[in-house]
This record gives C-alpha cells, structure tokens and sequence, in this order.
C-alpha cells in the first residue's frame, strides 16, 4: 500500500487500514500508522499477506487522516469483477435532518448514489456523492437545496 503526496511540502499522516468481509461486514484486520509523506513522492505506507483470507469475500479500505482530524482521502480495493459480489442485504441506515443526510451500513458497499424521488432535482447540490461505506463508517452528506423532498439511494449491485 503505497501514499502519495503530490505538494510541495512534506506531510505527517495517520493511515487507517482494516479488511472486512464483504458478505457479513466483519472487520477482520485493523492496523493503525504514523506515516511520513515526502512531497512530490510516493512512500510505501504497508504491506500485507491477505493469502490467508478469502480474496473474493476481501475489502481493504484505508483511510488517511491528517493531524487535525481530518479525512485526507479514503479508498477501499475490491476484488474484480464486481459483478460476481452479493451486494443484497446491505442494512442501509438514512438518516436526513434538514440538508444533512447521514448514512451507514452494516456490511460494505461499492458506489453509493444518492438522489431524490421524482424527476424534479433543480436547485439540489450534494457536498459528495458515488462513495464506497464501510462498516462502523458514518458518512455525512450536505444536501443543499434539498427543501424537504425525499432521499433515495442505490448501489452497486441494487438496482432492478
């Protein structure tokens, strides 16, 4: 697992990196690190032997976090090709106050859309969107321009 650093200043990181099972949304790895990105570089953050695990049952999400606190950039590396991956059964939690839409699940999901019922989505702007969730992980979206109207959402994997 390699990080990339494309400023021109140096950065001290944390890398959060866990492996979860795609059918059952159990974490089975987690391995917390301090990491030093040299600017305009890549540096090798980890490497692991994921042999013993079931590598089409396997997500490896890792996210970077700066000294603030803040998320820096997330990923996860799905087993290929996603269209042998069960994607039901996904324990979707919307939570939706005002313009914040708050979301979780229970098991990981690949391309989570948000969007709204009816054809009408003028004036509406989401702060993100097409996102990967991972077990434990809260994801907060702003909605601006929601106006009451009510949230929809599909991933990989659930449409009909």
């Amino acid at each position: 697992m390699w990080g990339v650093n494309s400023t021109l200043k140096n950065h001290e990181i944390s890398a959060t990196i866990q492996f979860f099972e795609i059918s059952s949304g159990k974490k089975i790895f987690e391995e917390n690190k301090k990491v030093s990105l040299s600017s305009n570089s890549s540096t090798e953050v980890a490497t692991f032997d994921v042999t013993k695990y079931n590598p089409a049952d396997l997500v490896v999400s890792v996210l970077f976090i700066d000294l603030s606190g803040e998320v820096l950039r997330s990923s996860a590396d799905w087993p290929q090709p996603l269209k042998y991956i069960d994607f039901s059964k996904r324990e979707v939690t919307i939570r939706v106050e005002g313009e914040v839409v708050s979301l979780k699940a229970a098991k990981p999901i690949k391309g989570f859309m948000l969007d709204i019922e009816g054809d009408d989505d003028s004036g509406l702007e989401w702060s993100d969107n097409g996102f990967d969730i991972m077990p434990g992980e809260g994801v907060t979206v702003i909605a601006k321009g929601l106006r009451a109207r009510k949230v929809t959402a599909n991933w990989y994997g659930s449409y009909s």
